[in-house]
Formats: structure tokens, sequence, C-alpha cells
């Protein structure tokens, strides 16, 4: 029962994440823009996926993968770490251990780290799947951003143990976070690394060039 209404809340959230990002981008590009382009939710979601996974890459959609499972893989260690206060499962008892491996720490931790496991990779001569699984970040800082706030509000609703005051703002930061991933673009920021600042239009019409 656990898993399926975390597989509901999983696909809430993500829904949530993919369609409000969306908006939030058109609204700051255009002034006026159609009906279609607010509810028109299968293209959306086409758009959506294909900044988190350009070209709907099947390594993409494994880094996403890896993201849930990194995810439980924390939530598990934490109710590991926790001790057996209740009938709850033990992931889910209002224990310090799992508000810390629940929590976007790891995320941001992470998410600092990775440029300098991506060059140490590099340095080291890895195999060329590991270095283009390291290019899907977008796609696993998604999965895992997504997944830690869906677990701890599933375990919120069914036990009623961890706080809800610590569900709703870490599931806000993480989910943010997740926009973030998917609307960031790693072109746009290659492309100012090469140029000056006070000559940033030119990257930016560059950008355009090379989308088109």
């Amino acid at each position: 029962m656990f898993i399926i209404v975390w597989l509901i809340l999983f696909s809430i959230l993500l829904w949530i994440v993919l369609v409000v990002s969306y908006w939030e981008k058109l609204i700051r590009s255009k002034d006026t823009y159609t009906r279609e382009e607010l509810v028109y939710f299968h293209k959306i979601y086409d758009i959506q996926l294909r900044k988190m996974n350009p070209n709907h890459s099947i390594l993409g959609y494994i880094a996403f993968l890896t993201g849930i499972l990194i995810a439980w893989c924390l939530t598990l260690l934490g109710g590991l770490i926790s001790p057996d206060s209740g009938p709850e499962p033990d992931f889910a008892s209002n224990e310090m251990a799992n508000y810390f491996f629940q929590s976007g720490l790891f995320v941001f931790m992470l998410h600092l780290v990775w440029p300098s496991l991506r060059f140490y990779f590099e340095e080291h001569f890895a195999p060329d799947f590991i270095l283009d699984f390291m290019n899907h970040d977008k796609s696993f800082f998604t999965g895992l951003s997504v997944t830690l706030p869906s677990i701890s509000l599933t375990c919120w609703g069914m036990y009623h143990q961890i706080s809800f005051l610590f569900v709703l703002i870490n599931g806000i930061i993480l989910l943010t976070y997740a926009s973030y991933q998917i609307l960031r673009n790693p072109l746009k920021e290659n492309l100012l690394e090469n140029y000056p600042d006070n000559d940033r239009n030119n990257a930016d019409n560059k950008e355009e060039e090379l989308e088109i």
C-alpha cells in the first residue's frame, strides 16, 4: 500500500514540477500567450521532458531512475539507523535520522561535488558510459529531488509521524530545485564562460542560434 501511495504522490509532484516550471518560463519569455500554450499538457510534457532529457536518451532515463533509487536508499538508510519506536516502518518514524536522510542536505552536497566527480572520472579515464551518465545530471537530480519529498509526504500521510512542517518546507525547497534543474541550460552556462561579463547578450544570441 505504501508503494502505491508513493507512486501516486510521486506522479503528482512530478506533474507539478513539469507544468509549473513550464508556465514560469513561458510567462518570463513572452508578454502574450495562447490558451493552447497554457493547457496543452501533452506538448508541455514533451517540451519539459526534452529539457530534462534531450532527445529522450535511454541513458537519461536510467539517470532519472538512478536518482529515484538513491532517494530510496537514503530513506531506508535513515530507517536502518533510527530505533524501532512504533508500529510504523522505521523510516517513517519521528526520528532525527529520518529528517536528515529525507532532507535536501544530501542533494545539495551532491550538487556541489558533482562537477568535481565528473572531472575526477574524466582525469582517470573512466568508461564512456560513466562519463555519459555524469552528463545527465539534470535527469538524475530531478528524479532524486522529486522522490525524497514524495516519500516524506507519504510517510506523513499514512503514519502522521514525521512533522508536516518539515515535509512542507523540505518539499518546497526540493521541488523548486527540481524545477531549476529542468530549466537549467548547460549550453548557455558554457557559452557565458567563454564571453566577457559585459557581452552576455552575444552569449544569449549564440545560444538561440545553436538551439535552432
